[in-house]
């Protein structure tokens, strides 16, 4: 779970900076969306436990981690926004899916 928050509460602190280098409203909602999309796998999954050993849960979770590195460097390295949010929603569809290991309704 710690993956999933980390991603959560570092996409939080980083929003108001990603809104103001996107260059139009547009884009700016498809940030939004993917917050959203963030936060809720985050707060459906708040109360489940993985489970040791669970070896899909690993990967996701290291891919989560290791997507959070590349958004950090591509900001770092002033990417253009469109691929700081290609990797954001990289990001987003990991967390969802590793939500969907534990709320049947993400599945599919």
């Amino acid at each position: 779970m710690t993956a999933l928050e980390d991603f959560k509460y570092w996409f939080q602190a980083h929003l108001t900076d990603l809104k103001a280098q996107c260059p139009d409203e547009p884009t700016r909602q498809q940030l939004l969306g993917l917050f959203v999309k963030t936060c809720e796998a985050y707060e459906q999954s708040i109360n489940k436990i993985l489970e040791p050993g669970n070896e899909t849960a690993a990967r996701l979770t290291g891919q989560l981690s290791d997507i959070q590195e590349q958004v950090d460097h591509a900001i770092e390295r002033q990417e253009d926004i469109a691929a700081v949010i290609d990797k954001i929603s990289i990001g987003t569809g990991i967390a969802v899916k590793l939500a969907g290991l534990f709320i049947p309704a993400l599945k599919g």
